[in-house]
């Protein structure tokens, strides 16, 4: 009788066990089917995005195909007077290589004449100072004259 008792008790733990088991796969399913719902929802919203965006972009390649058209005219227009334009374009370079030329030596000229100034002042400062020194031991050979006459004019 304990084993039929202990049975029982172990058949209802278990079929509580399955009931809260199936409480949550209904719970779960509940929880899945609308996370499901949701993501079918956002499917559809990225699929009008998109589509949306597929007529934005064919429109955008439609202007830009005729627009390129319209820019191949001009250019076919363009190539046409292009022989014009290119002789302008060479006789605006070559000035241009001869203006560079030019202000290229007038630099270099100038460069030149600031170093010979440079040089001019480097050895004027050096004479100066010469012209200074020789000034001073001038002065001390004076004075040391004057002492010596000094000194023999006392004694």
């Amino acid at each position: 009788m304990d084993s039929v008792m202990s049975l029982m008790r172990e058949v209802e733990l278990s079929e509580k066990a399955a009931e809260k088991a199936k409480r949550e796969v209904d719970d779960c399913s509940l929880y899945i089917n609308a996370e499901i719902d949701e993501l079918i929802l956002a499917q559809q919203q990225a699929k009008e995005t998109n589509e949306k965006r597929a007529r934005e972009v064919y429109t955008k390649k439609y202007d830009l195909a005729a627009k390129m058209d319209e820019l191949q005219f001009r250019v076919f227009g363009v190539l046409d007077e292009g022989d014009g334009c290119v002789a302008t374009i060479d006789k605006m370079l070559k000035s241009l290589e001869k203006r560079l030329t030019s202000a290229l030596i007038k630099k270099e000229a100038a460069d030149k004449e600031k170093l010979e100034k440079e040089v001019a002042l480097a050895y004027h400062k050096s004479r100066m100072e010469e012209l200074v020194k020789e000034s001073k031991r001038l002065d001390e050979e004076a004075m040391e004259n004057f002492l010596v006459v000094i000194q023999h004019l006392i004694a």
